[in-house]
């Protein structure tokens, strides 16, 4: 299909500048109506204009589902793609196969077994990039956890971080939290959220105190525990209600966490008299 097409999929599927792994089904029925001779190549060619970043399970999809002639040179520079870790968190097993060793070719056999040890034995993700397997493993130890990713024939593949798509990513992010926390009403919580290349930090108690106690009870507003109630019915079970105090303008904070840390978080903001003044809900 025409490039120029192509990259008006992209950016339909990427106007809030992620690309998620539904979305990279959309961008591959379109290619695959009209598949160039690089198709995989075109893909993310059109992704780099976009701006977007995209989710290990859509960059695992795209791939193999996808296929095109390429040297060794390119393939590996996908499979670095596929596999690629994101600053102090290594790669996934999102979109892959887990793999038992009877099922290993037999070079990748030699390396499970080498990795195994008296902790145990490595933890191996199937991955398909452009019709070929890759392997990649990871064990846990007292020391942390390894990784390693090899192909069929047992050669290692270097990990490396697609240093492009994680900054993309936290930028992303980042404009996610500002569009809450730079609001002039929420200047006295500013301070809570810091940015660093990988996305970023939050400490609420950079600027407030946690309440716990007859503290939060003496906090407990009739909209602040109504806020309770609605979290826990959109968080269900296990969500953790979190409330703040800022020491700056007295202002009320209240954190709700999936009891999973993934997903979406929601926040509701308190005048110091406890009355809300706005809700949020904020997915990293």
């Amino acid at each position: 299909m025409p490039v120029s097409k192509l990259d008006t999929v992209v950016r339909q599927v990427a106007t809030d500048k992620l690309i998620t792994r539904t979305e990279a089904k959309k961008i591959i029925s379109a290619v695959k109506e009209s598949p160039g001779k690089k198709p995989i190549d075109d893909v993310f060619k059109a992704i780099d204009k976009s701006g977007a970043a995209i989710e290990t399970g859509a960059t695992r999809l795209l791939l193999s589902e996808l296929d095109q002639k390429m040297t060794r040179a390119e393939w590996v520079s996908y499979a670095q793609k596929a596999t690629s870790p994101a600053g102090l968190w290594g790669p996934s097993g999102e979109g892959g196969k887990s793999v038992k060793r009877a099922d290993l070719p037999p070079a990748v056999k030699k390396i499970f077994d080498k990795w195994t040890d008296s902790e145990g034995s490595p933890n191996v993700t199937k991955l398909d990039v452009a019709g070929k397997d890759v392997f990649l493993f990871d064990q846990y130890s007292e020391f942390g956890t390894s990784f390693g990713a090899f192909d069929e024939a047992g050669k290692a593949i270097e990990l490396k971080e697609d240093t492009t798509n994680v900054r993309r990513n936290a930028k992303r992010t980042q404009a996610k939290y500002d569009a809450v926390f730079k609001q002039p009403e929420m200047a006295a919580w500013a301070k809570s959220i810091q940015h660093t290349e990988l996305g970023v930090i939050i400490n609420y108690r950079e600027n407030a105190s946690s309440l716990t106690g007859t503290a939060r009870t003496a906090a407990s507003s009739a909209d602040v525990k109504k806020a309770e109630r609605d979290m826990r019915a959109t968080l269900k079970t296990g969500a953790e209600l979190e409330l703040f105090k800022n020491t700056k303008d007295g202002s009320f904070l209240l954190v709700g966490t999936p009891a999973s840390h993934s997903g979406a978080a929601e926040y509701a903001h308190f005048s110091k008299a406890g009355k809300l003044l706005a809700s949020y809900s904020l997915e990293p």
